[in-house]
């Protein structure tokens, strides 16, 4: 398999300790699939690109590692977006692509392998993988270390520190992950995005990943989507206008806060009786439409360079 990896870091002027661990633990990782790990920085200073390039010079391994410098502001999953786009337009092709906070290290070379395994169940979208922290604030049953995978169950999520999406699933959502709104929160709704395409979640609890620092901003340039509302650069309607509508077709969001919870008569054991209009709700109400934000142009400004 051809894996790709991006590593998102948003305003830095050096090279955290804790992000280079972060790609010494991708470029360590015992595997003969195809890994190519893409460091994406928004706004970063050439004091950390300097930093970034003398970090790789050290480096031995058989993996690629590259470079994506973003001028321009972006919250952080359009930063994800852009670079995933920006790989696709060189003509590569992948069948998992990784997202990875900057501050989540595999400590294993084993790691990664582990993770992939759960793709042989076809009917897989995406795997999670185990923290020893900051891993489910409302579901203590993902939190546990013990040689297990369970699939997550509607409505439920855990946080995103490092997730490993399919292609197939990806293909369905046009190699993007939700951007309309600004930060965190947006894996609460990622089993009904796994749902609307008939796939599953699933956390694999046989591994733990080490998460570095204490506390996390809550989304790049104020304090997420829930004070920043969509992640437009035009105005666009606030979260509740995006979300309300799509209760009707099997949709939830924050169930844990009890937010915006799913209605279970349009369920039948799991399955949406809605299953279309959910997954064409989520299409058309849930990703930035061109008109908004236009990836083309941002990606043409980028500055891509190879470093392994």
């Amino acid at each position: 398999m051809k894996i790709l990896a991006v590593i998102n870091v948003f305003k830095r002027s050096f090279l955290t300790d804790y992000l280079a661990a972060s790609i010494i633990g991708w470029m360590s990782q015992e595997t003969d699939h195809e890994l190519h790990v893409v460091v994406s920085d928004t706004m970063c200073s050439g004091g950390f690109r300097s930093d970034l390039h003398k970090l790789a010079s050290l480096i031995k391994t058989k993996h690629k590692l590259s470079h994506i410098h973003f001028e321009d502001w972006c919250p952080v999953y359009v930063g994800f977006n852009g670079s995933i786009l920006s790989m696709m337009s060189m003509k590569s092709d992948y069948d998992v692509i990784s997202y990875c906070s900057e501050d989540c290290i595999m400590t294993k070379n084993t790691d990664l392998d582990c993770l992939l395994q759960e793709f042989n169940n076809p009917n897989v979208g995406i795997v999670s993988a185990l923290v020893d922290n900051d891993n489910s604030q409302w579901y203590p049953h993902y939190n546990i270390l013990d040689n297990v995978s369970r699939t997550v169950s509607l409505g439920e999520s855990v946080n995103m520190h490092q997730f490993l999406f399919s292609r197939p699933f990806m293909e369905k959502y046009d190699f993007k992950y939700t951007d309309v709104f600004v930060a965190w929160a947006t894996e609460s709704l990622l089993t009904f995005f796994t749902e609307a395409v008939g796939m599953n979640w699933t956390h694999c609890q046989k591994v733990m990943l080490r998460h570095q620092r204490e506390s996390k901003e809550r989304g790049f340039d104020g304090y997420g989507l829930y004070a920043r509302g969509p992640a437009s650069t035009s105005p666009g309607p606030e979260y509740d206008e995006i979300i309300r509508p799509g209760l009707e077709f099997g949709l939830g969001f924050e169930c844990c806060r009890g937010l915006y919870p799913f209605k279970p008569e349009l369920y039948n054991e799991g399955k949406c009786r809605k299953r279309d209009e959910l997954y064409n709700y989520i299409k058309n109400n849930l990703f930035l439409k061109h008109e908004q934000f236009n990836y083309d142009n941002y990606i043409k400004k980028s500055q891509f360079q190879q470093l392994i």
